[in-house]
């Protein structure tokens, strides 16, 4: 598989979640309650991480002096996309709060 066929399924399936990303950010603003809300938070934060896939790919491939196979652009894009995910969703208690305490 070459590695713009690998940019360009990794990003049709980009544009297919934005899509479902945009339909669902509709509905939760018309009609959506704070807990559909914190929901598409969380999916709206992992559609970007998917449209980063093909985004760094894309800039790999861009770069001349750099000629990577398409599996070490994926492979790199994911490692990428996975230390951000750890970062984002990476949550600490702080102190003073309590997530989800009910009394």
């Amino acid at each position: 598989m070459t590695l713009f066929a690998v940019h360009g399924i990794t990003g049709a399936l980009a544009i297919a979640l934005m899509i479902v990303h945009a339909l669902w950010a509709t509905y939760t603003y018309f009609r959506g309650s704070a807990q559909a809300q914190e929901r598409f938070h969380t999916f709206s934060t992992v559609i970007w991480l998917v449209w980063f896939v093909p985004y760094i790919i894309g800039m790999l491939i861009g770069i001349p002096a750099i000629h990577l196979r398409a599996l070490y652009a994926a492979a790199a894009s994911l490692v990428v996309v996975g230390v951000l995910a750890v970062l984002l969703f990476h949550h600490k208690p702080t102190s003073g709060t309590h997530a989800h305490s009910h009394r």
